[in-house]
């Protein structure tokens, strides 16, 4: 039997001792490393915030400086009541407004700069000239002002005047005037023959009373009388058939009428079974996926309300 020798303080054991120390040695060795990498990066640090200190306390000194003249000039004191005007108009205005009204802001964009053109800047120095000069000198005779109107530019000019008038009264009055509603007028000197009677017919869209005649305004659709009310609507939506609606958009001046305003109108007339009333302009243009400026294309002055006239409907109770 093989006696082992017991391990004493002066005889330790040397099996995988040394292994064992050296793998802490390089442990430690690792961990030095880094450590040593850590100063030498928080040295760095330390040296790039010694550089940048300085210019980052000019920088806020100067821009502390313009926050307290931007507030001394009231700078501030208008950025914040616009702050608070767009937080007012963020609770009040839906996205289809804002696109409503970015197509009618294209529109506003082209006047402005047609506006401020050279060519209108230049009409608009000569206007002023002739206007001081006419405000100051002598006013010419009759036969000055007959004898200028041979000039080819003051016709141009007069004509270009009644442009602008007939553009301003349309806009006033959008309800087209037919030729047969204009009022025949009498010659100075002669008593106004009476006009020759003839059978009632139905006029195309009539809104304004005629005197003696209390008919209310209709519309004549393939030979046959299509009552209206007075806004153009139809009195009895039954009446309503592709016909009518041609003759209804012929009336408002739009027309012919294609794929676009017949996916518009059929929605109406289905969403309207539904809910029983005509949709807004903001649920046709959700529903439909269909930008506002589009409807205004296809549906001008008043989208909504025209769409549910000519789709035979009733007037919806909102054109948003």
């Amino acid at each position: 039997m093989n006696e082992t020798t017991p391990w004493t303080p002066t005889n330790p054991p040397t099996e995988g001792v040394n292994d064992e120390l050296e793998r802490l040695h390089e442990k430690l060795d690792r961990l030095m490393n880094a450590v040593a990498i850590l100063d030498r990066r928080r040295d760095e640090l330390e040296d790039i915030v010694r550089d940048v200190m300085p210019a980052a306390n000019g920088a806020v000194r100067v821009a502390t400086h313009h926050l307290w003249e931007l507030e001394q000039d009231g700078t501030l004191d208008l950025a914040r009541e616009a702050a608070s005007a767009l937080g007012v108009a963020a609770s009040t205005i839906d996205p289809d407004d804002l696109r409503a009204l970015g197509a009618g802001a294209g529109r506003a964009l082209h006047t402005v700069r047609t506006l401020t053109g050279p060519e209108v800047a230049a009409v608009s120095e000569r206007t002023v000239a002739a206007l001081q000069k006419a405000r100051t000198g002598k006013p010419p005779g009759l036969f000055s002002l007959l004898w200028r109107l041979r000039r080819p530019h003051v016709r141009r000019g007069m004509w270009a005047t009644l442009e602008i008038l007939e553009g301003l009264g349309e806009g006033a009055h959008p309800v087209p005037v037919h030729a047969d509603d204009r009022v025949p007028r009498a010659r100075v000197g002669r008593p106004a023959a009476a006009p020759p009677r003839a059978a009632p017919r139905p006029a195309a869209v009539s809104g304004a009373p005629v005197a003696g005649a209390p008919t209310p305004p209709a519309l004549a659709v393939a030979g046959r009388t299509v009552a209206l009310d007075p806004d153009g609507f139809l009195n009895d939506p039954a009446d309503w058939d592709r016909d009518v609606a041609v003759a209804l958009a012929e009336a408002a001046g739009i027309g012919p009428l294609t794929d676009e305003h017949w996916n518009v109108l059929d929605f109406c007339r289905r969403d309207a079974g539904q809910s029983g009333a005509a949709p807004g302009l903001r649920r046709i243009t959700k529903e439909l996926d269909i930008p506002p400026a589009d409807m205004y294309r296809l549906f001008p002055k008043g989208p909504g309300t025209l769409a549910a006239r000519i789709a035979g409907l009733y007037k919806p109770k909102s054109c948003v």
